[in-house]
């Protein structure tokens, strides 16, 4: 037999590992429709299938107080089940039931949620069982099925069913009650008829989408959007589909869960708890896969303000998306591609006054950035991480960063500040980063972009070939006919840690021929199978005459194996304080 952990994360399980033992901790989560050996779960969360499905345990069950059993069922009498060929011990864990549908009418529907094999009975009850609907009442029978089966019933109470409920505020939309469709400005009217869209106080989980692959879903073209989410614990999902409806054609399968696009100011504030399965798109087509996005439409000369929040959560599932590099999958995505002009050169990026983008809640990746920004130009973009974002890499990724900020300008005055945790976990990917900014230089004298850690950057699980702390680099490959210069004077790329790097590789590089300045008052801690073992790194020659990279080695560097502190460009005096 082979044990197994799952220390945090989900672990989706598709094939057939009989042979395999697992124990899910506290973080952790077991789902999918395979076939596992005999699992035991402390203080971790047994979710079987993908939506609803089955998961098969060749072995014993065994949960404690601390344990979740997550079920979803429909009112069809379709919901996840256990098959378990061993004991089942339910150690007064907590049963939480995941509805989807209406649940009309006033028969009772009923599930065997664990099919318990041969004729021992279940050891032990739930100690608390929950579910999302209160016109439902809920009741489990520890001696269903056959005989000794785990077998649950919801049966219509005299509370009453929440409804679909929207309704027309002068330029707002307000939804809230059972969204089970989620919502679509376009179905109230004109899309150009509201403003501001509110979703709150929703009483189930918005588990379908509209024909763009968009659960909750605010085109207008003219005017400034607000999209705002107040219902904590509300589950948003969406499946992807290819067949955009009119007239806004998409090239694209899709999967988001919020989206708002304009030519105006954009707002979004959710608290929600949005989980995309990127798993159900065409990646055979160019697909666009997100929890949140802002997507600008570009006309030159227009500025625009977007302010982006996420107080709940984001999970992003993309195991099987593959090598195709046409896809774009991130938690947050502000942005989109910059225009061509007539020569098939590349203009600037969309322009902007001043943008905002806080996570103060909690984004999973298995593949693509936590939150990902490109091609904004001008004006102030501010990057605030006070929660935690977990990377998952895969074997076949380049890059999966937590913060990642790319474009034609990136903006004239660009701040990304980690208060929060960035995990980079899971082994195989070519190259993890807490935080990339890869930025053009429009006007020198008024340009700075600086990246500041008061948290922490740690790789906790595997290795890596390469693992970067914080990377903050000057674009210099941009297409012709941008209007980048090579003339930087005034411009200054700037690193400040105040917290802790804990990574493989680098701690942090800076790669720009502009002024550049490295401060580390906190820990860098790096480590490495290989040739590097960098804590801090300028690249790229200044221009004669500039006066020498400032670097302030207050905090600590630790490297393992132990090699030079400051590579390429250090003099001697400043590697041997590191």
């Amino acid at each position: 037999m082979i044990d197994g952990r799952i220390l945090d994360g989900m672990l989706q399980v598709s094939g057939q590992y009989g042979a395999l033992d697992l124990t899910v901790q506290s973080g952790g989560t077991l789902g999918g429709n395979g076939t596992v050996g005999d699992v035991s779960l402390s203080g971790g969360t047994l979710a079987p299938g993908a939506s609803i499905g089955t998961l098969t345990i060749d072995g014993n069950l065994t949960l404690n107080a601390a344990s979740v059993f997550e079920v979803e069922v429909d009112d069809q009498g379709n919901g996840d089940q256990v098959i378990v060929n061993g004991t089942v011990t339910l150690g007064a864990a907590t049963l939480d039931v995941v509805e989807s549908g209406t649940f009309a009418g006033s028969n009772p529907f009923n599930y065997i949620i664990i099919d318990n094999d041969a004729a021992d009975a279940v050891n032990g009850r739930f100690g608390t069982i929950t579910n999302q609907f209160a016109f439902l009442t809920q009741s489990v029978n520890y001696a269903g099925g056959d005989g000794n089966d785990v077998a649950l019933t919801l049966k219509p109470n005299n509370q009453p069913s929440p409804t679909d409920s929207c309704e027309v505020d002068a330029r707002t939309l307000i939804c809230s009650g059972l969204l089970p469709d989620g919502v679509d400005t376009g179905d109230f009217g004109s899309r150009t008829a509201f403003n501001e869209l509110i979703v709150r106080d929703v009483t189930g989980p918005i588990n379908a989408a509209n024909a763009d692959g968009v659960a909750i879903d605010f085109v207008n073209q003219y005017v400034p959007v607000t999209i705002l989410i107040d219902s904590p614990g509300t589950l948003i999902t969406s499946q992807g589909a290819r067949f955009p409806r009119p007239p806004f054609v998409l090239d694209s399968a899709q999967a988001i869960g919020v989206r708002a696009v304009s030519y105006g100011n954009v707002t979004i504030a959710s608290n929600a708890d949005i989980e995309i399965d990127a798993n159900t798109v065409d990646f055979s087509q160019v697909v666009l896969v997100a929890g949140m996005t802002a997507q600008l439409l570009h006309n030159e000369g227009d500025v625009r303000d977007v302010a982006i929040e996420n107080s709940g959560s984001i999970t992003v599932r993309n195991s099987e998306g593959g090598g195709n590099s046409a896809k774009v999958v991130a938690g947050i995505i502000v942005g989109l591609s910059p225009t061509t002009n007539a020569g098939g050169d590349q203009t600037r990026g969309i322009g902007i006054g001043n943008a905002s983008i806080l996570n103060s809640g909690t984004i999973v990746m298995e593949r693509g950035p936590g939150i990902r920004v490109d091609n904004l130009f001008g004006g102030t973009l501010d990057i605030v991480n006070s929660g935690t974002i977990t990377m998952i890499g895969n074997q076949d990724d380049l890059f999966s960063d937590g913060i990642r900020v790319d474009g034609s300008d990136a903006a004239q005055l660009l701040t990304v500040t980690n208060d929060g945790l960035i995990h980079l976990t899971q082994g195989g990917a070519s190259s993890m980063r807490g935080i990339s900014v890869a930025k053009d230089i429009g006007t020198p004298d008024s340009n700075r972009a600086t990246v500041i850690n008061n948290g922490t950057i740690e790789q906790i699980v595997g290795e890596f070939d390469f693992a970067t702390g914080i990377s903050l680099r000057q674009n210099l490959s941009a297409p012709a006919g941008n209007g980048i210069t090579a003339d930087v004077d005034g411009a200054t790329f700037s690193v400040i840690n105040n917290g802790t790097i804990n990574v493989a590789a680098y701690g942090i590089t800076v790669e720009s021929n502009a002024n550049r300045v490295i401060e580390n008052f906190g820990d860098i801690i790096v480590r490495s199978r290989g040739n590097f073992a960098v804590g801090a790194e300028f690249n790229f020659s200044a221009p004669a005459g500039r006066d020498p990279d400032p670097y302030n080695p207050v905090g600590n560097i630790t490297r393992f194996p132990e090699r030079t502190g400051c590579k390429h460009h250090c003099n001697y005096e400043r590697a041997a304080h590191l």
